[in-house]
């Protein structure tokens, strides 16, 4: 048979024909929200390169959490961050990898911990996971399982309700972070893959992501992996000191810091703004337990430091928790959290009901003590110290340091910042004017009122 040539307007078409499908196999296909891997750019990508880490840890955080749940369909992130969790671990176990995921109302963080030869498969699989993959529908179903039981199990328990009707106290009820963060059986129950995918789809975009590395790598080799531009936060000069715990001899473990200016932390003559609320307020809920919980909430001026609050609240830990513990403490903890974009620490604490009224002044008064007499002296050195071996110790481990350095270049702070040098110039009359700056607190009682010595 013999072929004849096609007329000239008809080769044209062809030519064009194949053509366009030529240069549309090299644009690589789009999903909803998301352009594969060549088109991923996060807002900032930022390397702590450490050529003796015997791990690469890189950790992404997404400002998107728990509040964003649809209504109706509360637990939504929480469950997208379990199925991601489940279906990441079992494609990254092959490469010694493993994955992470947090969510609170506020944040969705990832958190990858890679061996150094096998490291850019890890995170080509966990680009793949993110921006081009679609969600498994067996590992959603697992996730739900899973979350189902645990909130079964916890239906009912006197700390998950105090918990709940303390962001309640504080947010009010109709505040989205107030929402229960893992959701309700019946909300999470009627979660579908079209939900948690859309909600990755909202939520979960790079260009809105914030990318910290810490490990083996240069920045040229992870932005070729990442197909990003990724920041070096060695250039600056680098120092590397040996952190231990006070009165420890263990081995101690080796943390990078970078030099900076840090300067003596004071509190702000002029504060960027005013606290969250200016009225104090207590309620008491009256629940038949054989505790006490006591949540004593303290709002601060914006722009006071937050490693200044961080070390106040440590102050009212060490008060709280002497040794030999107190017999009517069962257990206290202090947190930060922001409402309305200003700080506030909230301590509290689980006690025997006899001795309630003791420890609601005790957590009531630890601020006023504080700007009153804070430690002095050798007191103060060692307070400081102790701070300073738990912040270092904490940030020594990888996954811990990519978090942080995350979440400073999130909220503008300076990730290259010299920790150990701004512990040092925390001083005795900052703490003094950090406790007095606070405004009124807000007190929340839990438990049984005919138990509580009144």
């Amino acid at each position: 048979m013999r072929l004849r040539p096609l007329p000239l307007n008809a080769a044209l078409i062809l030519a064009l024909f194949l053509l366009v499908q030529s240069l549309s196999a090299l644009v690589p296909p789009s999903g909803p929200s998301w352009a594969g891997k060549a088109g991923v750019q996060y807002r900032e990508a930022v390397l702590d390169p450490d050529p003796q880490a015997r791990v690469l840890a890189l950790a992404i955080l997404f400002p998107a959490g728990s509040a964003q749940d649809p209504r109706g369909g509360e637990g939504t992130a929480f469950l997208l961050g379990r199925l991601l969790e489940g279906q990441g671990n079992r494609v990254l176990s092959r490469y010694g990898a493993s994955l992470r995921v947090e969510v609170s109302s506020e944040e969705f963080l990832i958190t990858l911990v890679s061996a150094p030869n096998e490291w850019r498969e890890a995170v080509t699989e966990l680009d793949e996971l993110l921006y081009r993959e679609g969600l498994s529908a067996p590992d959603l179903e697992s996730a739900r399982e899973e979350l189902l039981e645990v909130l079964a199990f916890e239906t009912g328990a006197p700390g998950r309700i105090f918990e709940r009707e303390g962001a309640v106290f504080l947010l009010g009820a109709t505040h989205p972070a107030a929402r229960p963060l893992r959701g309700t059986p019946a909300s999470v129950g009627s979660v579908t893959r079209s939900d948690v995918e859309a909600f990755r789809s909202l939520y979960l975009r790079a260009e809105e992501g914030v990318l910290a590395a810490n490990g083996p790598v240069q920045a040229e080799e992870l932005s070729s992996v990442l197909s990003d531009a990724v920041r070096d936060l060695g250039e600056g000069g680098e120092s590397v000191i040996s952190v231990a715990a006070a009165d420890s001899l263990a081995p101690a473990p080796v943390l990078r810091l970078y030099r900076s200016a840090s300067p003596t932390l004071e509190v702000p003559s002029a504060p960027l703004g005013p606290p969250a609320w200016t009225t104090g307020q207590r309620v008491m809920m009256d629940r038949e337990l054989t505790s006490t919980w006591i949540s004593v909430a303290f709002p601060f001026p914006l722009g006071t430091p937050e490693l200044l609050l961080d070390f106040v609240g440590h102050l009212i830990i060490e008060d709280l928790t002497p040794t030999p513990p107190d017999p009517g403490l069962f257990e206290a903890q202090v947190s930060r959290m922001d409402i309305q974009d200003a700080p506030v620490l909230v301590v509290t604490a689980s006690v025997d009901p006899r001795s309630t009224s003791r420890w609601e002044e005790r957590l009531s008064g630890s601020l006023r003590e504080l700007a009153a007499d804070p430690p002095a002296g050798a007191f103060f050195e060692l307070a400081r110290r102790r701070f300073r071996s738990s912040v270092l110790l904490e940030l020594a481990i990888p996954e811990n340091r990519t978090k942080w350095l995350a979440r400073q270049v999130a909220t503008g702070g300076d990730p290259t910042a010299d920790l150990e040098a701004a512990i040092w110039g925390l001083r005795r009359p900052a703490v003094a004017a950090a406790a007095a700056a606070a405004g009124p607190s807000r007190t929340l009682l839990f438990g049984s009122r005919s138990m509580m010595d009144r």
